[in-house]
Parts: C-alpha cells; sequence; structure tokens
C-alpha cells in the first residue's frame, strides 16, 4: 500500500452540486472528495491532492489544474475545456465522457 492510501480520511469532503467558480483552492487536500456536478469553472486547484476524488459531472472550465493530483479519481462526464492540466496526475483514472480542447 502507498503514503496515499494509508491515511485514509475519517468523512470524506462532500460538496455536491456545489458553486465553487473562481475559488482560490491551490494546494488543498480534497483527497477521497465528494465534489459530483460541482462548478469549478475557473478555479484555482494547482498543487490540491485530489487523489481518489469523485469528481464526477464537474465543470472545471478554464480551471488551473497545474500540478493537480487526481491519480484515481472518477473524472467521467467533467468538462475540461480550456483548463491548464500542466502536470497533472491522471494516473488510473477513471474517465469516460470527459469534454477536452487542448490548443498545440
Amino acid at each position: 500500500m502507498g503514503a496515499l492510501e494509508e491515511r485514509k480520511p475519517r468523512s470524506p469532503t462532500r460538496l455536491y452540486k456545489a458553486d465553487l467558480r473562481e475559488m482560490d483552492l491551490r494546494g488543498y487536500d480534497l483527497s477521497y472528495a465528494e465534489l459530483n456536478w460541482v462548478n469549478l469553472r475557473e478555479a484555482d486547484l494547482s498543487n490540491a491532492n485530489l487523489y481518489r476524488a469523485q469528481l464526477q459531472w464537474a465543470y472545471l472550465r478554464l480551471a488551473n489544474l497545474t500540478r493537480v493530483n487526481l491519480q484515481r479519481s472518477n473524472i467521467s462526464g467533467v468538462n475540461f475545456r480550456g483548463a491548464n492540466l500542466q502536470g497533472a496526475n491522471l494516473t488510473e483514472a477513471v474517465a469516460m465522457s470527459v469534454v477536452l480542447r487542448i490548443w498545440i
């Protein structure tokens, strides 16, 4: 077991359908959080820990996700259009019907 798996929180953060537009969540530990249908448009989640978070149908358009840890998270249906995912860890993330627009 890895270090992240060993320290599961007592009760996860639950923010179903919360409006967190433009919030500064840099470096927050949201591991195991339940963030389904949350609006995080233009939020700053750089360096945040979202290990095993539930983010189904979350709205992350234009969000700053630089170096965010989304390892083993469920990101099915998430809208990442225009989001900065540079350096993001998406190892073993569950992703079905994800919206991405990448400029090269």
